[in-house]
């Protein structure tokens, strides 16, 4: 997932690239190189809801704010262009989402 093109790395090393946020209820593939951010309600409990996305390495699936701030951050470490968010049944919509650092 990692972006071989020295001029975005450093783009994105000086915090001036940014990281597009695509909406998806469909299961709609963009072309970008994305990082899949799904949000549901926890097994668990019926009502918790959480954030699960993958960083090549491990999966991640914590409370939804904190995992779309992680998500975030590791998007912006792997060179993703996007972060494409699954959220079908509507539980985290933009307007109740954290702010983002700034990309620059």
């Amino acid at each position: 997932m990692s972006h071989a093109c020295g001029a975005y790395v450093r783009m994105l090393e000086a915090g001036l690239a940014s990281i597009r946020i695509i909406e998806t209820t469909d299961g709609e593939q963009p072309e970008e190189v994305t990082i899949v951010f799904r949000v549901y309600k926890s097994p668990t409990d019926g009502e918790t809801v959480v954030g699960q996305f993958a960083d090549g390495l491990e999966t991640y699936s914590v409370p939804v704010a904190d995992a779309f701030l992680q998500c975030h951050t590791a998007a912006r470490t792997c060179g993703a262009d996007a972060i494409r968010v699954d959220d079908p049944d509507g539980l985290f919509p933009p307007i109740a989402r954290p702010s983002l650092p700034c990309d620059g």
